[in-house]
């Protein structure tokens, strides 16, 4: 094996101590130099597979994974005998997700159904903005007794869908009361995503978000064998145009957002502050 060439102070080569290299792997060595150049001048400089924002890339966070096993039992423990509790399901679901903004909360009422979504405030303006915000999940609970619910990933979650009885709750009577007085649709408001904000930021600074962080971990190892392709997932218009943003601005580089990839387990973030989102909204009885 040939020896590497001394390089002298000025940063020449100095005489060779070994044999020349073959003429076959000097043309190799000029192709392969002319292919860099040509790709430094087509496409400027490029990135590195270890560049860290596209590591921050692949974080479940910034992609906007979330665990909807646990999301679907937030779902369930909302409910009481009398009440569906959206303050509650509010706060649980920004616990769950490892993101840097507040998920607002959608309920929509159809006349069978009721469609709860949840989305990442991506331009943080406190308001759900569909062409700007980044919709996670869709859970549609029917309205009549007993009703069984569905849940729908979307995104970078679109592997996920579920479907499952409520045994018995009066659920979707319940939840059906939640639009009265004329309403059909609720939306997180402004004064309920600050207490989210503050209690989130209080929650991952406990042993509890290591806990939960482990948990999303777990989920995420078995999503491929259960969905298939589940890392696979092409990022909404909105989400590809946030992760540019913040990756253009070094926005990433302050992230909360050191989670696992939810294909192959965990994956090294950018670590930081711990994000900007808490948990919140109203109480509102269904009765």
């Amino acid at each position: 094996m040939a020896r590497p060439v001394p390089v002298s102070d000025s940063g020449h080569p100095s005489v060779p101590l070994y044999r020349r290299p073959s003429r076959l792997r000097r043309v190799g060595a000029l192709l392969l130099t002319a292919g860099g150049a040509l790709a430094v001048a087509c496409g400027g400089s490029e990135k590195k597979a270890d560049d860290p924002g596209q590591v921050w890339v692949e974080t479940d966070g910034a992609a906007g994974r979330i665990n909807l096993d646990d999301v679907q039992q937030a779902y369930r423990d909302a409910y009481s005998s009398e009440t569906f509790d959206v303050e509650k399901f509010e706060k649980r679901v920004n616990e769950i997700y490892e993101g840097d903004n507040v998920v607002l909360v959608q309920v929509e009422r159809t006349a069978d159904t009721v469609d709860i979504s949840g989305w990442e405030d991506l331009n943080t303006d406190k308001t759900l903005d569909p062409n700007a915000d980044d919709k996670l999940f869709t859970i549609t609970q029917d309205l009549k007794d007993g009703g069984g619910y569905r849940t729908q990933g979307h995104g970078s979650n679109g592997y996920y869908h579920s479907s499952s009885p409520f045994n018995g709750f009066f659920t979707g009577l319940l939840i059906g009361n939640l639009l009265s007085g004329g309403r059909n649709t609720y939306i997180t408001t402004p004064g309920h995503y600050d207490d989210i904000s503050n209690s989130r930021n209080a929650y991952r600074g406990g042993s509890g978000y290591t806990t939960q962080r482990a948990r999303n971990s777990s989920f995420g190892n078995s999503a491929s064998t259960r969905f298939g392709n589940a890392a696979n997932q092409s990022v909404s218009p909105a989400r590809s145009s946030y992760q540019s943003r913040q990756i253009n601005s070094g926005g990433f580089r302050s992230s909360g957002s050191n989670s696992r990839s939810i294909g192959s387990g965990v994956k090294g973030g950018t670590s930081g502050s711990g994000g900007g989102v808490s948990g919140g909204g109203g109480r509102l009885r269904l009765s």
